[in-house]
């Protein structure tokens, strides 16, 4: 009994073998079945996309150019500096040189070129051969040679002016005296700023000594009073600072007592140079040129080519 019961049970295990063998290979004859069937429809069906030609490839790569920027940069590095320093340069209306000026006025000439000085306080020495010393006897010589053609023996008159204060007036008319001087000819510096006078401060002497205004305000006052001779180490230049400041400078400078004053000095110096106030701010100078009989040189820095007439 037994041995059967075992048979039977190995029996029914061989028969569930053989059902899952079944269902297995028919799975596996339907799942080879398809395949072949769309192994064959991707045969017969035509291709909708087709590749024509195949593209070519470079070790370059296509962005950025690198000539094109480098060309862009060397034409911007090109162009953009010319461009800033022609807009600078057209701009720019001062006058830079005596190139300059020379185009301004053709017609006039040009005595000399005194040079840019970090020191204007000080006026050069009677045997000093500095720059500063050597330009200004190159001016007081052209000056000598352009004023010799005047016939009479009265002494010349020269103006140092400019537009606005700290120009330069001073300085350059202590210098062009210091000049003249070392050529042996008699000079009278003037002090005539009588407003805002600065001659004294270069002989450190007291703004409220005599000087033209004590002339110019009482002509009875006796000229040679108000001139400082020997204070200079040249024994030719000669001093006359502007004096106690006056409350009404134009009117002392528009009476006649400034023309006598002018004739007395012209009978015995060579030359009479006059520190005058600046032209822009007081009309002291203007006054004074109404004696146009009289040699004028204008000195002027800082010109611009707008305003050089």
């Amino acid at each position: 009994m037994p041995c059967f019961l075992n048979f039977r049970e190995k029996e029914m295990m061989l028969r569930s073998i053989e059902r899952q063998q079944g269902i297995k290979e028919n799975l596996f004859l339907l799942l080879l079945q398809k395949r072949e069937e769309a192994a064959i429809n991707f045969a017969v069906t035509a291709p909708s996309i087709k590749v024509v030609d195949y593209g070519l490839t470079s070790i370059k790569p296509v962005s950025p150019k690198k000539m094109i920027v480098a060309l862009g940069a060397l034409m911007l590095g090109l162009v953009l500096p010319l461009g800033f320093f022609y807009i600078k340069f057209t701009l720019d209306t001062k006058i830079k040189g005596k190139a300059d000026l020379e185009k301004l006025a053709p017609g006039i000439p040009v005595l000399a070129e005194i040079p840019s000085l970090k020191d204007t306080t000080s006026f050069f020495s009677t045997n000093e051969r500095s720059v500063k010393a050597e330009s200004f006897r190159i001016l007081a010589t052209n000056l000598k040679y352009l004023l010799f053609k005047k016939q009479d023996d009265a002494g010349h008159i020269i103006f140092i002016a400019s537009a606005v204060k700290g120009e330069g007036k001073t300085f350059v008319a202590l210098n062009l005296a210091m000049a003249f001087a070392g050529l042996k000819k008699k000079v009278l510096l003037v002090g005539a700023d009588l407003r805002n006078p600065q001659l004294h401060n270069y002989f450190k002497n007291d703004k409220q000594d005599i000087g033209l205004s004590n002339f110019l305000y009482n002509p009875e006052t006796n000229w040679k009073d108000c001139i400082n001779r020997n204070i200079s180490e040249n024994v030719f230049l000669d001093i006359c600072f502007s004096g106690p400041i006056p409350p009404n400078a134009a009117e002392l400078m528009a009476g006649d007592n400034l023309e006598k004053f002018f004739d007395y000095a012209k009978t015995e110096y060579d030359y009479i140079i006059l520190d005058t106030a600046p032209t822009v701010p007081v009309a002291d100078t203007l006054l004074i040129s109404r004696f146009n009989r009289h040699d004028c040189l204008y000195h002027s820095f800082r010109i611009y080519r707008k305003t050089a007439y």
